[in-house]
This record gives structure tokens, C-alpha cells and sequence, in this order.
């Protein structure tokens, strides 16, 4: 009967010791499994991530530095509004065309991060930045400054020009011209 009651007791303090110390030791073990497991997706995802910037880096240095450049100029990571500014007055001047008033500049007052690109909230890639100025000058001359804004290497867009007759000859022209920019989400 001591033997019984010894084998019971035995077996209640191993029950004891397995529910006060084992139980906690086991629970905090499968905890960190568990964050072994994520750790281990994380991983593997870092890994995809270097794999697909090893492939992009390998395809981006298949391109010449004359095609990057070129690719630059045609669409960039950010406008220079002050060279797109420059640039207008350039051929207005070239074309005969006298400048009135200044220049406006939309779409550049947005969130910039660090290294000068337009934080986007939407999934475009690109993003939009319109400038709107007046001319003097008549309709031959327009249409040439119109002619070689379309031959320009950068990519834009006039969605508007209005314009008011002169008896003189001498018409006024109201153009928004829009360029592009490279968003983050390209990126992401």
C-alpha cells in the first residue's frame, strides 16, 4: 500500500510539475514556432524581393546609358518647372510669339519625398503638372510654336488653347500645356 501511495504521488507532483513549469515552457515554445514561421515567410520573401532587384538591376543595365538618358529626358523622375518655364519662353520668343502676364504652375505643390519624386495616392505612375501662360502673336506664328512643342523630346500635352481676335492681326492665346512625371508607385 506505501508503494501505491508513493506511485500516486509520484504520478500527482509529475501532473503538478508538467501543469506549473512543462505547460508554460510548451506554451512559450509553441509561441516561438510560430514566430519562427513568419520569420521564415519573411524570408523567403526578402529573398524574392533581392531576386526580382537582381533581375531588374540586370535588365536596366542591358539598356544603354544613351537609351537611359534618352528616357530621362522623355519622361522624368520629376519636372524642372523652372527649365519647362525657360523652355516655353525660348519658343515663344523663336516663333515670333510675345509672352503676357506669367507663367502658372500646377501639380508641383504635392507631398515630395527624399529624393524629390511626387508621393502619389493613387496607383498612376505618372502624375500630371500644367502650365498655363498667354501670347500675343499671330495665328502663323501659333502654329509654329505649336509645331515644335510636338517636336519636342519631352512627352506634352495641350488640352487648351483659347483665343481672342484682333482686327490687327495680332491674336491672344491662352495655352495649358502639360508634362509628365514618374510617380513612386513605378516603384512599389
Amino acid at each position: 500500500m506505501n508503494k501505491n501511495i508513493i506511485a500516486i504521488l509520484s504520478l500527482i507532483l509529475a501532473v503538478v510539475v508538467y501543469l506549473i513549469y512543462i505547460q508554460d515552457l510548451y506554451s512559450e515554445v509553441s509561441v516561438i514556432r510560430a514566430e519562427n514561421e513568419s520569420l521564415q515567410q519573411n524570408i523567403e520573401q526578402v529573398d524574392n524581393f533581392i531576386d526580382l532587384q537582381r533581375d531588374l538591376s540586370n535588365r536596366l543595365g542591358s539598356f544603354s546609358q544613351g537609351d537611359l538618358d534618352r528616357l530621362e529626358e522623355f519622361l522624368p523622375d520629376r519636372v524642372n518647372a523652372i527649365q519647362t518655364i525657360l523652355d516655353i519662353q525660348e519658343l515663344s520668343r523663336k516663333n515670333g510669339l510675345i509672352l503676357t502676364g506669367s507663367i502658372s504652375v500646377e501639380g508641383l505643390d504635392s507631398a515630395v519625398d527624399k529624393y524629390g519624386a511626387e508621393k502619389s495616392q493613387d496607383d498612376t505612375l505618372f502624375h500630371e503638372v500644367t502650365f498655363g501662360f498667354s501670347v500675343l502673336g499671330p495665328y502663323n506664328n501659333l502654329t509654329s510654336f505649336l509645331s515644335e512643342v510636338a517636336k519636342s523630346l519631352k512627352i506634352y500635352n495641350i488640352p487648351s488653347v483659347s483665343f481672342s481676335a484682333d482686327e490687327t492681326g495680332i491674336n491672344s492665346y491662352v495655352i495649358k500645356l502639360e508634362t509628365f512625371q514618374l510617380t513612386d508607385n513605378l516603384l512599389q
